[in-house]
């Protein structure tokens, strides 16, 4: 069976770059400060640099049942910092314009000590009410984000950002502007082996081969 390779290649790099994380280390006094504000929780107190995980789950009394859900959250190990809105609000009004969110969203990752030449706007993310059935309502915006990409060699991480797992920055905003949720995930990182790029052949043989 033919293979015919019809991907655009000649603006592949000759090769790239794999990079390894470095030992994790406590987020500045600043930053967790920072974080801490963004999400209103300032009356929580401040977390001091620690190399250990903190948490802050909903307080649901001594007696309940089920599982108790973490609404922020900071990690050294995985340099991730997170926050969701408990219950958050299903109003729809008010939902800042994307040139507002995408202006907040460059200001608070400064906050956050995100460097702006590191990172490079991806994606804009929406979050609809739903109803009984979990079936988002299309006409009911009550959420409106942003995800800023970390660059490593120009090149952008995937997804969009709002499952907390790729490398940048996102941020959401709901009515009148509240934040919604962020996650920041910037571990440190280290060149490590330089490798080529395959060429399409090198590709083709591989699907030949059954080594996808």
């Amino acid at each position: 069976m033919p293979i015919v390779w019809q991907a655009e290649t000649n603006r592949l790099p000759n090769s790239f770059w794999i990079y390894k994380k470095l030992p994790p280390h406590p987020f500045s006094k600043t930053v967790i400060s920072n974080a801490v504000m963004l999400a209103s929780l300032q009356s929580r107190g401040f977390p001091k640099p620690s190399t250990n995980d903190f948490s802050l789950w909903e307080d649901k009394g001594p007696n309940y049942p089920g599982t108790i859900p973490v609404y922020f959250f900071i990690s050294p190990k995985s340099a991730t910092i997170s926050y969701y809105l408990p219950h958050p609000s299903t109003n729809t009004t008010d939902i800042p314009a994307d040139k507002m969110v995408v202006q907040r969203a460059w200001a608070c990752a400064a906050q956050l000590g995100v460097n702006p030449a590191q990172v490079a706007f991806k994606e804009m993310t929406s979050r609809f009410n739903r109803d009984e059935n979990y079936d988002d309502l299309m006409n009911q915006l009550c959420g409106r984000g942003v995800f800023l990409s970390r660059l490593l060699d120009g090149i952008s991480f995937t997804g969009i950002g709002d499952d907390g797992a790729n490398g940048g920055f996102w941020i959401e905003f709901g009515s009148h502007g509240q934040v919604r949720g962020f996650s920041l995930v910037w571990p440190d990182l280290k060149r490590n082996e330089l490798q080529q790029t395959a060429t399409p052949q090198q590709i083709i043989a591989c699907i030949r081969a059954f080594k996808t």
